[in-house]
């Protein structure tokens, strides 16, 4: 305790030295850090609250196709991609079987042409890669696989709706899903391709996104569904 004392006696003496002229009080001097904008993170997938009004579009219909109203009846967020989709085509099944080629070439032509379609021009495919590995779970990447094998009753395929990295599964093994030599039809994989970029069902044959059995190879998107897509 004593020397403690000192030591405070001691640093007073320094504190009650003075010059004969005061120095002037020195600036304050402010440093003001440089103005940085939040990093907000790219996003691949933007959603929207499912609108109560669509002018130019039938209302009830757009909360079919963007909303899921068909399939769930309850009204789920609109969900848009925001960069130009990548697809990966499997060219084996899930069990290592090959994909014939007449099969990968009506897949992969189909889903080219009808990306900007759904997209109303803005998202042209950035590209298709062919190959035996996988992109699941990679940003901007969509993959379709071949399910070595389907149940009775299975449909032609299935899809996230825009989910970045997600899957596009085509039952190549069910007979009535082929058409003109491909395995799948060409209806199939627009309509597919159509989910993962965003679009549920529909309540209406005519509509390329119908949620109800439909017949014939190929077909394009309806008059309508052009409109929600635009």
């Amino acid at each position: 305790m004593r020397s403690s004392l000192i030591l405070v006696a001691l640093l007073c003496v320094g504190c009650g030295s003075t010059s004969p002229t005061a120095p002037s009080t020195p600036p304050v001097v402010v440093v003001v850090p440089p103005v940085v904008p939040p990093v907000v993170p790219f996003l691949t997938i933007q959603t929207s609250p499912c609108p109560t009004s669509t002018p130019g579009v039938d209302l009830a219909f757009y909360q079919e196709i963007g909303c899921n109203q068909y399939d769930s009846h309850q009204l789920q967020p609109v969900r848009r991609w925001t960069v130009a989709l990548k697809v990966y085509l499997k060219t084996i099944d899930e069990a290592g079987a090959a994909i014939d080629a007449v099969t990968l070439d009506t897949v992969q032509n189909a889903m080219i042409e009808v990306a900007p379609i759904w997209t109303n021009g803005r998202y042209p495919l950035e590209g298709v890669l062919r190959g035996t590995e996988t992109r699941e779970g990679q940003s901007g990447w969509v993959t379709v696989r071949w399910p070595a094998s389907a149940t009775a009753g299975a449909s032609c395929g299935s899809a996230a709706v825009a989910i970045d990295g997600a899957t596009i599964d085509l039952n190549y093994k069910v007979p009535a899903c082929g058409c003109n030599g491909s395995a799948i039809r060409a209806r199939t994989a627009r309509h597919e391709l159509g989910h993962a970029l965003g679009y549920w069902h529909t309540d209406n044959v005519n509509d390329l996104m119908s949620g109800l059995p439909t017949a014939g190879c190929d077909a394009q998107p309806s008059a309508r569904e052009l409109q929600a897509a635009a």
